[in-house]
């Protein structure tokens, strides 16, 4: 997991912020994982959520499948709780946006989803 975490940094750093993102959703740890694997994911996708500038969520959003939407509505919360203020400041407004695409129902499916 911590390759995962390399990976995203380089990406983020040759500007490939959305990719980092992409590449950090489709190596998310399944259910069962150990806590640790857990949270090097959440590390990793929220280097990536800071990364991507507020002006291209909406583009990322765009081609986003509903599940990497709902994965990351999921880790808007899971990040919410390593983050300082400024990168909650930036995760609400990810969460205010996601919200804003599939409407109120993914945050309940988000909540009845155990697949992170």
């Amino acid at each position: 997991m911590r390759d995962l975490e390399s990976e995203i940094k380089s990406l983020i750093t040759r500007n490939q912020a959305a990719e980092a993102m992409k590449q950090a959703l489709s190596q998310v740890p399944p259910p069962g994982k150990s806590e640790i694997a857990k949270k090097i994911a959440a590390e990793a996708i929220l280097l990536a959520f800071v990364a991507i500038p507020t002006s291209s969520i909406d583009t990322f959003l765009e081609d986003a499948s509903d599940d990497q939407k709902l994965t990351l509505i999921k880790y808007t919360y899971k990040c919410m709780s390593i983050a300082d203020k400024k990168n909650c400041e930036i995760l609400l407004i990810w969460h205010g946006k996601i919200v804003g695409k599939d409407g109120h129902g993914i945050i309940t499916r988000a909540l009845f989803d155990k697949r992170v």
